[in-house]
């Protein structure tokens, strides 16, 4: 792998992180508004690495794709480089303490238990591989997504998405 290939790489994933956060702030803003439901988000690794992501137990992903594919990922299963001999499991196997999985893109927001996903997963019976081979999971159509999630959220301008949204990403 040349050193420009790493380069990329090293900016497409820090393109992705910032998005994902981004994505994580709206969320919880968007679940103190609609929900009153306040959430404490840990930032260093120590915080994470033994309690999960935040003081709510729930695992947030941007799921940029939904609105262009109509399609959920819902990974069990990731690894940092494809070259990674072994996976590790998602925050959804690894924490006890992850209970709820939010999903999905600025303009439709689904809010899953972990229990519903796992059981999800066992009669699907197989997970999938992603094309960068860095993740394993399902694939989960917009309509099954509505019938098994909890909620569905779907932000309108009520809600200040304008204003929260960045720019590169409305």
């Amino acid at each position: 792998m040349s050193s420009q290939e790493v380069t990329r790489g090293r900016d497409d994933y820090r393109a992705q992180m910032k998005s994902a956060d981004a994505y994580e702030d709206f969320v919880y803003s968007l679940l103190q508004r609609r929900c009153g439901l306040t959430v404490v988000n840990y930032r260093s690794a120590e915080w994470q690495g033994r309690v999960g992501e935040n003081s709510g137990g729930i695992e947030i992903k941007f799921n940029k794709k939904y609105d262009e594919t109509g399609n959920l990922w819902i990974e069990f299963y990731r690894k940092s480089t494809s070259s990674q001999a072994d996976y590790t499991g998602s925050s959804l196997v690894k924490y006890q303490t992850c209970w709820l999985f939010v999903t999905g893109t600025y303009k439709t927001v689904f809010v899953f238990t972990k229990s519903r996903l796992e059981d999800e997963r066992q009669k699907r019976n197989t997970l999938i591989e992603n094309k960068s081979k860095t993740s394993q999971g399902f694939l989960l159509p917009g309509e099954d997504a509505e019938r098994l999630a909890e909620l569905v959220i779907y932000p309108t301008d009520a809600d200040n998405v304008a204003a929260m949204t960045p720019k590169a990403l409305a």
